[in-house]
């Protein structure tokens, strides 16, 4: 990554003017590296104010993602790209696309997760969706869910040099904290009682210091954002890779090869959880994950079964 492209990534991420001291301290640089830089970026047509006694600001935010880069990437689909939606799932469910599409915001006004809960999408992040046409059965939505988490995983690993954990069902993990969320919903037919189409929406925490997080949620989420360097990566190819994977993964939904991956990666087989299952709670040992994805649990008498809705979480002590 070139220092004026790490200097824009430091721009885009901060909420407010930053100054050029702190800009060469994140980065490890020169304060006069970080002007020369400056001054490129405003060559190049970014607008780039100079706050008095605060520090440099992004006049003009540009966007992580690409709307003509991720169609050379990945001609086979429709890309959309907004700058800010309610939710990239709650519209493509709404648009009820009949080809393979591809919707991603800057941010969210209101991202989901599972069972009615917000993801927090500002700048910073990356937020898309997929339609696939797939014609699957009801019962493969926990499995499409699957895929799309170690489709992100392996594409994190093999492109940001970012390893993550799966905590059952849909989120991924870097140390102890949340750093992607999954949400796979589908739209049936009446006809065939299958999924016509299935929308994966995936959010990644990419950009975003931990200190710009919410209260409530910096004890509990993070980001891959590293000590104020930017990662140094491209984000359109991070999507293309994981896009990329969750085709291929799907094509093998039939032998289940990827729930090897899953079960590898998973960060809460042979821990104690605490199983919430509506208004009731209790303690279990989770014993593995079976081949629909359904998790095995052990609770306190001993007595074993399986999971497949819920939700699961971990207990820090144990």
């Amino acid at each position: 990554m070139s220092r004026k492209t790490e200097v824009l990534a430091r721009l885009q991420q901060a909420l407010n003017p930053v100054s050029g001291e702190r800009i060469a301290s994140d980065l490890s640089i020169s304060r006069a590296a970080v002007w020369k830089a400056i001054e490129g970026l405003r060559k190049d047509g970014y607008l780039i104010e100079g706050v008095p006694n605060q520090g440099y600001r992004l006049s003009s935010v540009q966007p992580l993602l690409n709307q003509s880069k991720l169609f050379s990437l990945l001609p086979s689909y429709r890309i959309e790209g907004v700058d800010m939606i309610d939710s990239t799932n709650s519209e493509l469910k709404r648009q009820n696309p009949r080809v393979k599409t591809l919707l991603f915001a800057n941010t969210q006004s209101g991202g989901r997760g599972r069972l009615g809960r917000s993801f927090f999408s500002p700048r910073g992040g990356v937020y898309f969706s997929l339609a696939l046409p797939l014609n699957v059965s009801i019962d493969s939505a926990l499995l499409v869910t699957s895929i799309a988490a170690v489709a992100t995983a392996e594409a994190l690993s093999e492109i940001a040099h970012v390893e993550t954990s799966i905590k059952w069902v849909n989120d991924l993990y870097l140390g102890d904290k949340k750093l992607c969320g999954i949400l796979t919903e589908g739209i049936i037919s009446m006809e065939t009682k299958t999924l016509a189409t299935v929308i994966i929406g995936i959010g990644i925490n990419l950009h975003l210091p931990i200190d710009q997080f919410p209260a409530e949620l910096q004890a509990i989420a993070t980001s891959a954002f590293d000590g104020g360097r930017p990662l140094s990566i491209d984000p359109n190819r991070l999507v293309q890779g994981i896009v990329t994977n969750i085709e291929r993964l799907i094509e093998d939904l039939p032998d289940r090869s990827f729930l090897e991956i899953y079960r590898r990666r998973s960060n809460l087989i042979g821990k104690t959880v605490q199983v919430h299952e509506g208004v009731h709670s209790h303690p279990a040992r989770v014993l593995g994950i079976d081949d629909d994805a359904h998790l095995l649990i052990a609770d306190e008498t001993g007595r074993t079964r399986s999971l497949s809705s819920g939700e699961v979480s971990i207990r820090l002590e144990g």
